[in-house]
């Protein structure tokens, strides 16, 4: 059965064919429009990265100071929204610690299908120009499963002496489409916000399935939703109601 509310920090097609109205709502989340610009700054020195490392299958191994930067703001990026995720639909440790880590994160792949997300790069040049970043949560949720961008990220920060090329540019890239399905899965496209960065690549085929990821130009193919996995209600009917949003169970 569909769900007749939406949940807090969650996007789902609606088969009622609705607009997502709900996000537009400071209740849904009041930070929405800075979360975007974050989203649009870190593309910007994406952006300035990719002038001097050619974004290529050849170069994925390239590293440096300026990458390292990037690689920490942006995986800081991805924890704080995956943290406002779980805590935002009343989240809680089971042994009562405040602290969140990976372990309590990848349970978001249970309820926004981060595995079921690709991205599109529209100036790589190569095999990697489509990225899954959340892929290996579609095998299960074990050690053995870990974000290898993540990994590299942790590696590298604290211990950055003898692991400098774990901040590769192939990491940073995988990392910032980590953060574009975080925003995808809580936000689609961003269309409440008021701007956009332009494509820098030129033409782009927009009858290719995909939708405009928020704040850059790469394009996402979002996960086949089921009917049951969809919401059924219509924003103007329940708007006024005290609990308009629920909250998701992990």
């Amino acid at each position: 059965m569909a769900h007749n509310k939406p949940y807090f920090l969650t996007y789902r097609p609606n088969i009622k064919g609705e607009a997502t109205l709900y996000m537009h709502d400071d209740r849904y989340a009041k930070d929405r429009c800075q979360i975007l610009k974050n989203a649009e700054l870190l593309n910007t020195d994406l952006e300035k990265l990719f002038e001097f490392i050619e974004p290529c299958d050849r170069n994925k191994t390239c590293f440096s100071l300026r990458s390292y930067e990037l690689f920490l703001r942006i995986c800081t990026e991805v924890e704080s929204n995956m943290k406002s995720i779980l805590l935002r639909n009343g989240y809680q440790k089971k042994d009562g610690a405040e602290s969140l880590d990976m372990s309590d994160y990848c349970k978001l792949e249970a309820t926004h299908f981060l595995s079921s997300f690709e991205v599109h790069i529209p100036n790589w040049q190569g095999a990697l120009s489509s990225i899954s970043p959340f892929e290996v949560w579609s095998q299960g949720i074990t050690k053995e499963h870990t974000l290898p961008w993540y990994v590299a990220y942790n590696t590298v920060k604290h211990n950055r002496q003898d692991k400098f090329h774990e901040a590769s540019l192939i990491h940073v890239v995988e990392a910032f489409c980590g953060l574009l399905v975080l925003l995808a899965a809580q936000f689609f496209d961003g269309d409440f916000a008021k701007t956009y960065i332009g494509n820098f690549y030129g033409y782009v085929d927009l009858d290719d399935g995909l939708h405009q990821a928020i704040g850059s130009p790469f394009r996402i193919k979002f996960p086949d939703y089921s009917d049951q996995d969809s919401y059924d209600f219509k924003w103007e009917e329940i708007k006024s109601k005290s609990e308009p949003y629920a909250k998701l169970k992990f």
